[in-house]
């Protein structure tokens, strides 16, 4: 099924979720490309009767040139282009900043 005929499913009520779930259990980086082993779960309705499923996923990353970004608030990201094109964006704390040091304003 490709994507747009199950945007569609969701779109009309008749693909529902209830719960869904996704463990990373392998994450392998080979220059610029990572692929990703996940497991997910998920539960819902398909046209109103209840499923449950069990879905193994693989997907493949490849990081964009010089994209790599250290910021201020002591958090890196870079982003990343998928096979389909659709662009995402991953980040994790390098350190612990407060606040008033990288120029937050509460408001």
């Amino acid at each position: 099924m490709g994507r747009d005929s199950f945007l569609a499913f969701v779109a009309s009520g008749d693909l529902t979720h209830s719960a869904m779930d996704f463990t990373v259990l392998d994450a392998r980086v080979y220059g610029d490309v990572a692929v990703i082993l996940a497991h997910g779960t998920n539960q819902g309705k398909w046209r109103g009767e209840p499923f449950i499923s069990d879905e193994w996923v693989t997907d493949v990353f490849v990081r964009r040139p010089g994209d790599l970004e250290d910021h201020s608030y002591g958090g890196r990201s870079f982003s990343s282009d998928d096979p389909e094109g659709h662009a995402w964006t991953f980040g994790q704390t390098i350190r612990e900043v407060a606040p008033e040091d990288w120029g937050a304003v509460a408001t």
